[in-house]
C-alpha cells in the first residue's frame, strides 16, 4: 500500500527494523531480503527464509539462506549498487545501477513478463522492500514493494501497484550530498527509511522543490528550455539567464533584477526572472527568453517552495561583479540569516573554457548546475539557520587567470 498520504510522519521515532532488514547493505553490492519458499512461489508466504542478492563479476545473483544455490537474474556490465525484494507472488524485483543509471528489473502483469525500466539519470541510491510482508496483507492486497530512491535534494519513492510509474516526494534535505543507508518495516509496524550523509537532515520551511541545469549556446538570438517538471500552484519559479544584449522574456515573466560585467569590450549580463503565476500546466512546458543581436545565452530554471503547512517567502536579492579583472573566482554576496532560510546563489563568467567540468563551489553548497555543456553559467544552493553565514565562492575554469569578467546572485528565500 502506498505511505499514509503520501507523507512522513511529523513525529519521527526510529525503532529498530525487523529481520534482515536491519542488516542494510553490507556493501553496495549485498542485500537481504526475507521472502517465500521459493522464487515465483509465494504459496507459503513472503516470511519463510531470509535470501540475498550479491554482484559476482557481471551477474547479480539470488540464493536463499545457506546461500549455497544461487540463481542468476541479471547479468550486465558495470553495475554497482543493487537492492531486492520480492511481490507477493516470490517474483524478484532489483534495483541496480548500471553504469551510473538506475534500473529496475521486475514482474510486469500487464507484460505477463519480467522488464526493466530505466529512470532518470539524476536518480540515485535506490532501496527496494516489500512494505508489509505478513500473509494477511498479501491476501487482502494491501501490501506493496516500494523503491525509495534520492534525487537531487528529495527522498522520493514509487510503489509496484502503479506499475512504479508515479513519483511521489516525501521530504526535501538541507543539502544534496545523501543517500540511503536502510529501509523497511520496523517493529512498531511502521515502514522507515534511514540515511546517512552530508546535510541529511530533512528540511522544513523553504526548499528548492525543482530545477533545470543550464543550457549554454553560442551565437544565438534565442534560448528555449522545457521548464521544471514539478510545478505547483503557489511555488516561486525564477529563470537565470546569461545574456550578451538587450532581452524580452516570453509572456507571464518579469525581470527581478540583472547584474552586467566586463572583460575589455565584452559585457555580459546575468539576469533573473520570475514566473508572476507559476501552476501545474507548466511542468516541462517550452519557454523562449530572446535577446536583440547574436551572441551567447544561457539558461537555468529553480522553483522554491515552502513544506506542509508554511506560508512561502521572498526576502530578496543582492549581486556583485568583477570586472576586467585576472581572476577565476567570484564570491556571491554573503548573508546572515536571520531565520531559516534557502539561499540560492548563480554566477556566471565572460570567461570560462569549454573544457570546464564544474566550477568548484566553497564547503556547505549543493552544486544545481555547472556542468561542461554549462561553462559559463553555475547555481547551487544552501539552507541557513539563524545566525549563519551563507558560502558563496564560484572558481570557473579560465586557465592562467587571464582578464575575466564576473558576476553573481544571492537569492534569499523564507517560510512561516
Amino acid at each position: 500500500m502506498s505511505l499514509p498520504g503520501d507523507a512522513l510522519p511529523n513525529a519521527v521515532a526510529a525503532v529498530a527494523l525487523q529481520l534482515p532488514d536491519d542488516l542494510g547493505r553490507p556493501t553496495l553490492v549485498v542485500d537481504y531480503e526475507i521472502g517465500g519458499i521459493a522464487l515465483n512461489d509465494g504459496t507459503q508466504g513472503l516470511q519463510v527464509q531470509n535470501w540475498r542478492a550479491r554482484l559476482v563479476g557481471n551477474e547479480i545473483r539470488v540464493a536463499p539462506d545457506p546461500y549455497t544455490t544461487e540463481t542468476v537474474l541479471v547479468t550486465a556490465a558495470g553495475i554497482t549498487q543493487l537492492s531486492i525484494a520480492f511481490d507477493q507472488n516470490m517474483n524478484p524485483v532489483v534495483a541496480y545501477v548500471q553504469s551510473g543509471l538506475t534500473k529496475l528489473y521486475w514482474y510486469s502483469t500487464a507484460l505477463e513478463a519480467m522488464t526493466t525500466t530505466t529512470f532518470a539519470a539524476d536518480v540515485r541510491s535506490p532501496f527496494l522492500c516489500m512494505d508489509d510482508k505478513r500473509n494477511a496483507a498479501s491476501l487482502l492486497n494491501i501490501n506493496d514493494v516500494l523503491l525509495f530512491y534520492v534525487r537531487t535534494n528529495r527522498l522520493c519513492y514509487r510503489q509496484q501497484r502503479d506499475s512504479y510509474n508515479t513519483e511521489r516526494t516525501l521530504a526535501w534535505f538541507d543539502g544534496a550530498a545523501v543517500t540511503i543507508k536502510k529501509a523497511g518495516m520496523n517493529y512498531g509496524l511502521r515502514m522507515q527509511v534511514e540515511l546517512v550523509g552530508m546535510q541529511a537532515r530533512l528540511a522544513t520551511g523553504a526548499v528548492l522543490s525543482s530545477w533545470v541545469e543550464a543550457a549554454y549556446l553560442a551565437s544565438v538570438t534565442s534560448i528555449t528550455r522545457a521548464m521544471p517538471a514539478d510545478i505547483l500552484t503557489g511555488d516561486f519559479l525564477y529563470a537565470a539567464l546569461m545574456h550578451r544584449s538587450a532581452v524580452s522574456p516570453p509572456a507571464g515573466w518579469t525581470l527581478v533584477t540583472s547584474v552586467s560585467c566586463t572583460e575589455t569590450a565584452i559585457t555580459q549580463t546575468l539576469s533573473l526572472f520570475r514566473k508572476t503565476t507559476p501552476a501545474p500546466a507548466d511542468s516541462g512546458a517550452n519557454a523562449t527568453f530572446t535577446q536583440a543581436s547574436s551572441g551567447l545565452m544561457g539558461l537555468l530554471y529553480f522553483a522554491v517552495r515552502a513544506t506542509t503547512g508554511m506560508t512561502l517567502s521572498y526576502i530578496g536579492v543582492t549581486s556583485t561583479a568583477v570586472n576586467d579583472t585576472a581572476t577565476n573566482a567570484i564570491t556571491a554576496p554573503q548573508i546572515t540569516a536571520a531565520a531559516t532560510e534557502l539561499v540560492v546563489t548563480v554566477a556566471t563568467s565572460v570567461n570560462a573554457t569549454a573544457d570546464v567540468t564544474y566550477p568548484s563551489i566553497a564547503a556547505g553548497m549543493s552544486l544545481i548546475s555547472g556542468s561542461a555543456s554549462q561553462t559559463r553559467l553555475g547555481a547551487a544552493y544552501q539552507r541557513r539557520t539563524v545566525g549563519q553565514t551563507s558560502a558563496g565562492r564560484y572558481t570557473f575554469d579560465n586557465g592562467t587567470p587571464a582578464n575575466n569578467g564576473l558576476a553573481a546572485l544571492t537569492v534569499r528565500f523564507g517560510a512561516a
